[in-house]
């Protein structure tokens, strides 16, 4: 993940806090600390799948930290950048799966639709995304409504039987559950697991998302742009 820019424009803030984990990964989710009995420095790396505290989430990381332990370390080791804006804008790269840099799957519909209102036996999931890979609705992006390739509002052309789409959970502004359509990260978390059910983990807001096409090696290059919720010095919503 990385900062791309502000919502309120502007410079960003970067402050150097002390980890209390080793932070070996740049770009991911930084919370504050919450208990000095097991959080022993200022700032901890987000977990993959477990909800933010509210109020607890600091910024994005720009480089890593040394080995962290309660003895033995030097001052310079413990020391971590963060970007701290809470109006931030996190762009954060689409994975098919747990593993970062995994490709998402590609999909043929196996039937026309001259109202574009379905990519036949496409696998979609229930308020997401799916946008076309290529054919004449290609980057076009649509929220959808059940798992298997129905539009909440169709695409502008007719999709022919063959044109191919990707799909993934969330979509921009959605509030789905209780606060936003929060995501699970992947196992190194500096990246989205688009294709793991959407969950009420309140850290992040979809502020809008950049869907890759054929031109671009689609499957391999989109992403979510988001917003922290639940921000530290700013909270987007109290959970």
């Amino acid at each position: 993940m990385e900062v791309v820019g502000h919502l309120y424009g502007g410079a960003p803030v970067i402050k150097r806090y002390q980890a209390g984990t080793t932070i070996s990964t740049r770009g991911i989710q930084i919370l504050g600390s919450v208990d000095a009995a097991t959080d022993i420095g200022m700032v901890e790396p987000g977990a993959k799948s477990t909800a933010v505290n509210q109020g607890s989430q600091v910024g994005i990381n720009l480089d890593t930290s040394g080995t962290i332990g309660a003895t033995g370390v030097t001052a310079a080791g413990i020391l971590v950048s963060v970007s701290v804006r809470p109006d931030a804008i996190i762009k954060a790269k689409m994975s098919n799966g747990d593993t970062s840099d995994t490709a998402l799957t590609i999909q043929s519909c196996t039937a026309a639709s001259a109202t574009g209102v379905i990519a036949t036996t496409v696998t979609t999931f229930d308020n997401g995304a799916c946008w076309g890979y290529d054919g004449a609705n290609a980057g076009e992006v649509r929220k959808t409504d059940d798992d298997a390739g129905s539009f909440s509002i169709n695409m502008p052309y007719a999709i022919a039987s063959g044109d191919r789409f990707l799909a993934v959970h969330g979509y921009p502004c959605s509030v789905e559950l209780t606060n936003w359509e929060c995501y699970d990260l992947t196992a190194t978390l500096d990246q989205i697991n688009a294709t793991t059910a959407v969950t009420d983990m309140d850290n992040f807001a979809t502020f809008d998302l950049i869907c890759g096409d054929i031109s671009t090696n689609g499957e391999s290059n989109s992403y979510y742009l988001l917003i922290a919720n639940n921000h530290l010095f700013g909270s987007s919503s109290i959970a």
